[in-house]
């Protein structure tokens, strides 16, 4: 079978269910972010973020960026990086499949620009998982205990720890807006 002739579907969608995860874990630590600073208007709470039910699964990463304004003016630079992951995130997880490009035949040429996709947004959502981790290591945690489960939870902390600095970004801006500035 020649290349551009193999079936990369399975690739395709293998990455994209990790970018999937990975745009998941980025809003969950926005989430306990904006949780933590507790002045974002956001409705939803603690609860709501481990509810089961699907009217109660927290706010859309359109909402989680409006209430994330409303506590920090961020640096342009982070803004703009910010604005962009959001529209590269909707266009991959809502029109990936449906764009022109996917209705055409399927060679490794639109493969490789689908995983390029997919890659980029991979990338970015690193990007700011470091920087919502990095925020959640500026707050109080409680201590994890000594079983196995504390273990694992030490060492989330710690990673959190060593992130602490990129987060920085977000707390300045916090304090900035807070103060006024």
């Amino acid at each position: 079978m020649k290349d551009d002739q193999k079936d990369f579907a399975p690739e395709v969608l293998l990455r994209l269910g990790g970018a999937v995860c990975d745009c998941q874990v980025v809003e969950l630590l926005m989430h306990g972010s904006l949780l933590c600073l507790k002045r974002s208007g956001l409705k939803y709470c603690v609860e709501d973020f481990f509810s089961d039910d699907p009217n109660k699964r927290g706010p859309t990463l359109g909402e989680l960026r409006r209430a994330l304004e409303e506590v920090a003016k961020l640096p342009s630079g982070v803004e703009t990086r910010f604005e962009n992951f959001v529209k590269l995130r909707n266009r991959v997880i809502h029109r990936l499949f449906t764009e022109q490009s996917a209705i055409q035949l399927q060679t490794a040429e639109t493969a490789r620009a689908k995983l390029d996709l997919i890659e980029k947004l991979t990338g970015e959502c690193r990007y700011f998982h470091d920087l919502f981790l990095g925020v959640l290591a500026h707050f109080p945690r409680s201590d994890p205990g000594e079983d196995e489960l504390g273990t694992e939870i030490r060492q989330i902390y710690a990673l959190a720890d060593s992130l602490r600095p990129k987060g920085e970004v977000i707390i300045a801006a916090v304090v900035e807006a807070q103060n006024g500035e």
